[in-house]
């Protein structure tokens, strides 16, 4: 099956935003790594909410036909890696993510353009 990295990319973030995952950023990276084309990392508001939303993407991934690497996390599910070969997720907690601030470190990626369908909240005047 020919696999498009880019149609994964949007797919897991269409997942993850529809799981309420804030501060989605992808950054393309094939100029500067060789582990993996993309990061996409994003955050869950407390570390259940972490842990909800990387197992939604995991999920996601078994029942298509994408590959899952591996999934690492920490005990308090405060920061969640999914290796999905050409793509490497990271969910954070808030906290997590700007003590780590991957973005800076890979600050020379090129952000993704993702044109996510957000869903717009009934109450949200």
């Amino acid at each position: 099956i020919m696999v498009c990295t880019e149609d994964l990319l949007h797919q897991l973030s269409q997942v993850m935003l529809d799981k309420k995952a804030k501060n989605l950023v992808a950054l393309d990276v094939r100029e500067l790594s060789d582990l993996s084309d993309y990061l996409l990392i994003a955050e869950g508001n407390v570390s259940r909410h972490v842990k909800a939303i990387s197992e939604e993407v995991r999920e996601f991934v078994k029942s298509s036909p994408y590959s899952l690497a591996s999934v690492e996390t920490d005990i308090y599910h405060e920061w969640i890696v999914i290796d999905c070969y050409e793509i490497i997720v990271h969910v954070f907690t808030p906290e997590i993510r700007q003590k780590y601030a991957l973005e800076h470190f890979w600050d020379k990626g090129k952000i993704v353009d993702l044109s996510l369908n957000q869903k717009l909240e009934q109450d949200a005047l």
